[in-house]
């Protein structure tokens, strides 16, 4: 069972009544024993499919870039999967709401 924060304070509040313990480390020490020292955070979502598509588009441009270079003839697939995700990337990057 998880102790809240308002019960935490609580509990200090109660302590600090107490003549003996006014002004003491004590509920100092007992906020740092019982607060949560590792916080439940959302898990880590996913990459964004826009950024994929602009790495893989990157990609295939690099790689056009290197047949180029060495003299052979594109894909036509390289060419057709580019021009696909630019139309793609841009419009995402027109409409963020599409991503």
């Amino acid at each position: 069972m998880k102790i809240t924060d308002g019960q935490i304070e609580a509990v200090v509040d109660w302590m600090n009544t107490w003549d003996q313990l006014r002004g003491t480390i004590i509920p100092l020490r007992f906020k740092e024993a019982f607060r949560d020292k590792n916080p439940i955070r959302p898990p880590i979502g996913l990459t964004p499919r826009w950024v994929r598509d602009e790495e893989r588009k990157h990609e295939i441009f690099l790689a056009m870039e290197r047949y180029i270079d060495s003299g052979k003839d594109i894909p036509h697939e390289w060419i057709e999967e580019y021009v696909t995700l630019e139309r793609k990337t841009s419009e995402a990057r027109c409409n963020p709401s599409m991503g």
